[in-house]
C-alpha cells in the first residue's frame, strides 16, 4: 500500500502547475477553465433519453487530450472510478421506469436502462472534462482563472485549502503505514482493529493539522485574501478566437440534431 500512497502522492505533487505543451500551453488558463465550465453545461442539459447524442461528446475530449498529449486511456480508466457512485443512482432509474423502448435479441430495453445508462455515460464524460483541465492546466493556474473570472476568494481558498491539506494527510498516512509496517514482521495483512487504529491516529492528526495550520494563519494577519493569485496574464487575440470556437463546436453539439 505504502508504494500506491507514494504513486498517488507523486501525482497530486505533478498536477500543481500541470505539463501542458504545444498549442495547448499558450492558452490562457482563464480561456481553458471558462470553456471547460460551459463544456459541462451543454453536456449536462442534454436530455437522459438521447444516449447517443451524450456519447458524441466524448470525442472532442479525445481530441483535446492529444493536443495537451495527455494519454486519453489513462483518463478514462481514472475516470470510472465515479462509476459505483453513478450506478447507484442509475439504479432508481431501472426500478421506477418500466415501460419497455426497444428489444434486443429478446431481451427487453426499458426506458429505465437507457436513463441509467445515460447518467453513467454523462458522469463519465463530465469527470474527463474536469480531469483533462486539471492534468493540462494545474491546480494553482486553474484557482488563478477562478478568481479572475470573478469567483469569490473564499471559494478558491477552500479549493486550494482541500488541495494542500490532502497532500499533508496522505504524507502523515506514510507515516503511519510505515510505522505499521515495520512492526507487522512483514505481514501481507492487517487485521481489523490496527486499521481502526490507524484510521482514528489519521483522523486525530487532521485535527491536529487543522489547528497548526488555523493558528499559523491567525499569527500572520490572514485577512481572507489570496495575494499568491494575482498574475500578470492578459487577455489576448488568441484567446478570444478559442473561446468563439470552442463555444460554437459547443453551442453545434448541443443544438444540432442529425436524425
Amino acid at each position: 500500500m505504502s508504494r500506491s500512497l507514494d504513486k498517488i502522492l507523486f501525482e497530486l505533487e505533478q498536477v500543481a502547475q500541470g505539463h501542458s505543451s504545444g498549442l495547448a500551453s499558450t492558452i490562457d488558463p482563464r480561456a481553458r477553465t471558462l470553456v471547460a465550465i460551459i463544456f459541462l453545461f451543454g453536456l449536462l442539459s442534454i436530455s437522459l433519453n438521447d444516449i447517443g447524442r451524450i456519447a458524441i461528446w466524448a470525442l472532442p475530449l479525445i481530441f483535446l487530450a492529444l493536443l495537451c498529449r495527455v494519454n486519453y486511456l489513462s483518463l478514462l480508466s481514472r475516470s470510472l472510478i465515479v462509476l459505483p457512485f453513478v450506478a447507484l443512482i442509475g439504479l432508481f432509474d431501472i426500478l421506477h421506469e418500466r415501460e419497455v423502448v426497444a428489444t434486443l435479441l429478446g431481451i427487453r430495453i426499458t426506458q429505465g436502462w437507457i436513463m441509467a445508462l445515460a447518467i453513467m455515460l454523462r458522469a463519465i464524460i463530465s469527470v474527463q472534462a474536469i480531469l483533462l483541465l486539471i492534468l493540462s492546466t494545474g491546480i494553482n493556474p486553474i484557482c488563478r482563472a477562478l478568481q479572475g473570472l470573478g469567483l469569490p476568494s473564499l471559494f478558491v481558498l477552500q479549493l486550494m485549502m482541500v488541495y494542500r491539506f490532502l497532500i499533508i494527510m496522505i504524507r502523515q498516512l506514510q507515516e503511519l503505514m510505515r510505522a505499521a509496517d515495520s512492526r507487522s514482521a512483514a505481514k501481507s495483512h492487517y487485521p481489523l482493529s490496527l486499521w481502526a487504529h490507524l484510521v482514528g491516529e489519521l483522523l486525530l492528526r487532521a485535527v491536529g493539522r487543522a489547528k497548526v495550520i488555523n493558528q499559523a494563519m491567525k499569527a500572520r494577519l490572514w485577512d481572507g485574501r489570496v495575494p499568491i493569485f494575482n498574475d500578470k496574464s492578459c487577455w489576448r487575440w488568441r484567446e478570444t478566437i478559442f473561446m468563439i470556437l470552442s463555444i460554437t463546436g459547443i453551442a453545434l453539439m448541443r443544438y444540432i440534431n442529425l436524425k
